[in-house]
């Protein structure tokens, strides 16, 4: 067989020392070394304060503020890490995976900062704590009616009782208009009040009647209750 005058070469290896550098494959990796060092420098210098960090811990406001920053930070980190992937990262099913596995991540960790910072930002710092001698405000709780329609000559009765201020109470009771006699200054040591009450044998039609429950403690405060008028009683004439 006669040789081949033309023999086909292989073609001859890149002489330029092979695959060409590219800069940008390095950008994502800078980006997140950079972000951990941040994080390790962030954790370091907390720890290592000189102003008794860690000592400072037992306070439930600085512990609270510190899984708040934490929390906050680790979240911001990741949601930064994973916009980085997906400007610079390598395309491909692999990456989608990994990207895919990060939002999971993030997801979990802005459910608890949710919950973390409504917690936080929710609790009230400002309130302050009352002497232990102070009164407290008088009040005088919702009253309870046995009938709500009681008929002439049937008794029923109004019942609460008085919280704060200082004991013991006076209370009276009022009706608008005045078809049941008022209920003048009845003594109460512990604050409660139950008072009997009858329909006059009078009444000759059905009406409603406002009532007002009005207290006074030993330090002359007072208090009232349906003042408005918005509860009222029916009385039923038969």
């Amino acid at each position: 067989m006669a040789d081949n005058p033309n023999p086909v070469l292989p073609p001859s290896p890149n002489s330029g020392g092979g695959k060409k550098f590219d800069l940008s494959q390095l950008v994502p990796n800078l980006l997140y070394g950079a972000i951990a060092v941040l994080i390790l420098v962030a954790i370091i210098w907390g720890l290592s304060g000189q102003r008794g960090f860690l000592g400072s811990l037992g306070d439930k406001t600085v512990a609270r503020g510190l899984i708040t920053f934490l929390i906050t930070f680790t979240t911001i980190g990741i949601a930064i890490i994973l916009a980085i992937s997906t400007l610079y990262g390598d395309g491909g099913d692999d990456g989608e995976r990994r990207f895919d596995q990060g939002k999971q991540v993030l997801g979990v960790l802005i459910g608890i900062l949710g919950t973390i910072v409504g917690f936080y930002f929710g609790s009230s710092t400002d309130v302050r704590a009352m002497p232990a001698n102070a009164p407290q405000v008088l009040t005088i709780a919702p009253a309870a009616i046995s009938n709500m329609q009681p008929k002439k000559g049937e008794k029923f009765t109004i019942s609460s009782f008085v919280s704060g201020g200082k004991a013991p109470y006076t209370y009276s009771i009022t009706f608008d208009p005045p078809l049941i006699p008022a209920i003048k200054d009845v003594k109460t040591a512990d604050g409660i009040i139950k008072q009997d009450i009858i329909v006059p044998d009078t009444l000759s039609a059905d009406a409603e009647v406002q009532y007002q429950i009005m207290v006074t403690d030993s330090l002359s405060k007072t208090a009232d209750y349906n003042k408005d008028g918005t509860e009222k009683i029916s009385l039923k004439a038969k």
